[in-house]
């Protein structure tokens, strides 16, 4: 963590390459992963973009939550 209390550029940077693993490992398991995967509910982008969604908003309101305790 800095001085004023926010996480460094390093750890902030290191975040999003997790990230961005996570969305191309969905992206290569969804194109040409194992053959018990293709045609399951796993295939269906709608249901991973609102998992995904649901975590954002879980972590959105995680953090708004910290501020506000932090008063």
């Amino acid at each position: 963590m800095s001085e004023d209390g926010r996480p460094s550029r390093l750890r902030h940077l290191s975040g999003l390459v997790f990230v961005a693993g996570l969305v191309w490992s969905l992206a290569v398991l969804w194109s040409s992963g194992p053959k018990f995967l293709r045609g399951t509910i796993f295939q269906d982008l709608t249901l991973v973009a609102y998992v995904v969604a649901a975590f954002g908003v879980l972590t959105l309101a995680e953090r708004i939550a910290s501020v506000w305790t932090r008063r």
